[in-house]
C-alpha cells in the first residue's frame, strides 16, 4: 500500500480509466456483480480497489509519476 499511497492521484486516475475501459469494451458481468446482494457489491468494490493499487504500485515502481 505504501507504493500505491506515494502516488494518490495515479490511483484515481487509474480507477476512472479501468472503469471506462470496461464500459467502452462492452464488458457486463462488472455491472451485474454489484446487482445482488450486499456483500456481493462490497466484494466487488475490494477487488477492483486491490486490482487498482496493484496496478498503481507496479507503475510507482516503474517510476511512472502525476503531479499537479
Amino acid at each position: 500500500l505504501a507504493h500505491a499511497g506515494g502516488n494518490a492521484l495515479l490511483a484515481y486516475v487509474l480507477a476512472a480509466l479501468a472503469y471506462h475501459l470496461l464500459a467502452l469494451t462492452g464488458v457486463s458481468f462488472y455491472d451485474r456483480l454489484g446487482s445482488g446482494d450486499l456483500a456481493t457489491g462490497i466484494a466487488r468494490s475490494l477487488a477492483f480497489a486491490v486490482l487498482v493499487l496493484a496496478a498503481a504500485a507496479v507503475l510507482n515502481r516503474a517510476r511512472v509519476h502525476l503531479k499537479v
